[in-house]
């Protein structure tokens, strides 16, 4: 006859049998890039560094950015000032670090009035920057954090469209592009309107929405009245971002267009 196990032991010996073999192990945090204090000769050496880099380790940073961003607006309400706020910090210190010449309380300032961007673009941006080293985009910001970057291929620019754009889409948030495309291909017959939602898409998540909410507001207005309108909002927001760029719209007086715009 087969002798019982104390009830101790036979508990015991059920947990370890209930135990999964494959449990994950718990790594430590990884420690952010160190600043390479390294000066390159050219914007030409600059490019060719920027791209060596990302091929070594661009995906590796995305996804570090991605998780981190998910994170950080998990619980942020888009536009709430501590959010921009300890965003811009954090920018605004690390250029500080890169480059003495950063004018900090200026950077923060600057960085936390402006209302084009949201928050998840503030996020982002200042995320990428701390996550990466100084050499590789402490030349793209101005003294006071502005672009200064002017041409293709910029590494902070870079990273923090390719983090928004791991950043699906809600619901909603795609309706509002499938609006936007609706009525703006019933107002010009020859915009491309696959190009026009891949724009959309793209822009939507770096814009705050309360301009967001102003350019709909234009784009649902007569179709006479739309370009004039969405002018009038970028210059009151200070940016020539908008949903409806000129590279995208059809040409001026054109007679195929059967509901022409106001050009």
């Amino acid at each position: 006859m087969a002798q019982r196990l104390p009830l101790e032991l036979s508990s015991a010996a059920a947990e370890v049998r209930r135990a999964s073999p494959h449990a994950p192990r718990v790594h430590p945090s990884r420690p952010s890039c160190p600043l390479v204090e390294q000066t390159l000769p050219s914007s030409h050496a600059r490019r060719a560094h920027r791209a060596k880099q990302r091929s070594r380790s661009g995906l590796v940073l995305l996804a570090a950015v991605a998780s981190m961003l998910t994170l950080a607006l998990a619980s942020c309400d888009d536009g709430a000032p501590v959010g921009r706020s300890a965003s811009c910090r954090m920018l605004c210190q690390k250029l500080e670090t890169c480059d003495d010449a950063t004018d900090l309380e200026g950077c923060e300032r600057s960085c936390s009035e402006q209302r084009v961007r949201s928050q998840e673009y503030l996020t982002a941006r200042a995320l990428c920057a701390e996550q990466s080293s100084c050499n590789l985009w402490v030349t793209e910001l101005g003294a006071m954090g502005e672009d200064a970057c002017d041409e293709d291929g910029c590494f902070l620019n870079d990273c923090t469209d390719d983090t928004l754009s791991a950043q699906s889409l809600s619901g909603p948030e795609h309706a509002y592009c499938a609006r936007v495309v609706s009525k703006l291909s019933a107002c010009d017959m020859q915009v491309d309107a696959e190009a026009l939602d891949a724009h959309c898409v793209r822009l939507f998540p770096a814009l705050s929405r309360e301009y967001l909410t102003e350019m709909q507001a234009c784009i649902e207005s007569d179709c006479s009245a739309v370009v004039a309108c969405l002018a009038d909002a970028g210059d009151r927001y200070n940016t020539d971002l908008t949903l409806y760029p000129i590279a995208l719209r059809a040409p001026a007086k054109d007679a195929s267009i059967t509901r022409p715009l106001d050009f």
